[in-house]
């Protein structure tokens, strides 16, 4: 019962944590209007935030080991939560939008990687990748809800207001979730002291930071990872700036969009989840994160055909039940890798070392991340949309033949290194 518990005031913080993070995004058409902000200006604040994040999620990453994730957690969303308030009180300064929303960044960056840690104290090894996946759908919820929320809310009365109640909701939930959270269960001290001096005794052996770049595959999970982010945050920030300002769409039509693709995501990520442990199960011979790296690789396939549909299949005519068609299609595709990519980064390197590359890959991610602002915004400004959206599925089509030619190859050399060490 108190791993439930746990839990869900987990999924819960997190859920918050993301609702305040992509809050600017999601009353984006409206900021920029009322702040007659244009593209360069609007990618230079969700810039600024998501490099923050980048820099912040890393650091957080390692000081994880030190410092009391709950702690860490709560601290991070109750100042995350008071960063979009000063956002939604600021007027007409873009420096003061951007300032606001790089601190927002910064103070979001301990979130994930405090609930990746404490639910690995909490869950047997069996249960992490299962729990790993339900607890990333909480993006999805807030991604879902959130849109349609800030949406009712800009209608009837200003975008500031749609800023407001995440932060609230954040601060107030900070604080709740210190009370209840613990880093671990009451009986795991002695189990932790143990493993910690066997991981002593083996830790002159392990790679050194630098080699873990070297290991087969990794740095290619790494790069993907930033591929598959890019393409999340510049459909997540950029489709319904599309379909409202360039072909005429109301609101409510681009966050409906917007709400449909999280829904999908939701399917997406708990469909990756479940067939990649399938996968493992039946394929008990094939390495682990090859396996995931097939099932990402036909995700990545299908990502390729709805981003053509988005691109050549919606008009200004197009039904308010055809647009969210293909956002249901473009979640599912892009939520699917997504939900995976951690246990796949993981899974690259020794043991000792599940931290450290889940860090490196995280890092790699947000920077995909912090290239589908500002960069992506003068793609679009001199090259126009269509070409934005081709260039997407250029870069997915090319990450989906690497996954598929990586499958392929590793395969043998890993059985061939694997064989002296069963000698």
């Amino acid at each position: 019962m108190q791993q439930k518990v746990i839990f869900l005031c987990l999924y819960v913080s997190y859920l918050l944590s993301v609702y305040v993070r992509r809050s600017v995004t999601f009353a984006l058409p409206d900021i920029a209007t009322a702040e007659s902000l244009d593209k360069n200006q609007l990618g230079l604040i969700l810039s600024g935030q998501t490099l923050a994040y980048a820099l912040s999620k890393f650091t957080s990453g390692i000081m994880m080991d030190f410092v009391s994730p709950r702690l860490a957690m709560s601290v991070g969303l109750i100042l995350s939560g008071i960063s979009a308030i000063l956002f939604a009180s600021a007027h007409g300064s873009l420096m003061m939008f951007t300032i606001f929303w790089i601190m927002n960044g910064l103070f979001q960056g301990p979130g994930w990687p405090a609930a990746a840690v404490i639910m690995r104290k909490w869950f047997k090894d069996e249960q992490y990748g299962t729990a790993w996946s339900v607890l990333s759908t909480s993006m999805n919820v807030a991604g879902t809800l959130g849109p349609l929320i800030a949406a009712f809310i800009i209608t009837y009365s200003s975008w500031r207001y749609s800023l407001l109640l995440p932060g609230v909701l954040a601060m107030v939930f900070g604080f709740i979730q210190y009370v209840i959270v613990r880093d671990k269960p009451g009986d795991y001290t002695g189990d932790k002291t143990k493993k910690k001096t066997t991981g002593n005794k083996n830790s002159e052996k392990v790679l050194s930071r630098r080699e873990l770049l070297k290991l087969p595959g990794y740095l290619g999970v790494c790069i993907t990872y930033g591929v598959i982010s890019l393409i999340q945050y510049g459909t997540l920030q950029w489709a319904p700036v599309y379909l409202v300002n360039e072909l005429g769409h109301s609101i409510i039509t681009g966050n409906s969009f917007t709400s449909s693709l999280e829904v999908g995501g939701i399917c997406g990520s708990l469909l990756a989840g479940y067939y990649s442990d399938y996968l493992l199960t039946q394929m008990k011979e094939e390495p682990c994160q090859n396996v995931r790296q097939y099932v990402i690789a036909w995700f990545a396939s299908g990502l390729v055909v709805f981003l053509y549909m988005l691109t050549y299949c919606v008009s200004t005519y197009s039904t308010l039940m055809w647009i969210d068609m293909i956002g249901f299609g473009l979640g599912m595709t892009i939520y699917g890798p997504i939900s995976i990519y951690g246990v796949t980064a993981i899974e690259c390197a020794p043991s000792e070392m599940a931290g450290t590359s889940h860090a490196f890959a995280s890092l790699l991610a947000t920077v995909g991340q912090s290239v589908a602002g500002l960069p992506l915004s003068y793609f679009a400004k001199y090259w126009g949309w269509r070409k934005m959206f081709i260039t997407e599925m250029l870069l997915v089509l090319m990450m989906a033949g690497y996954l598929f030619v990586q499958t392929k190859s590793c395969h043998g050399k890993r059985e061939n290194v694997s064989k002296p060490k069963a000698d």
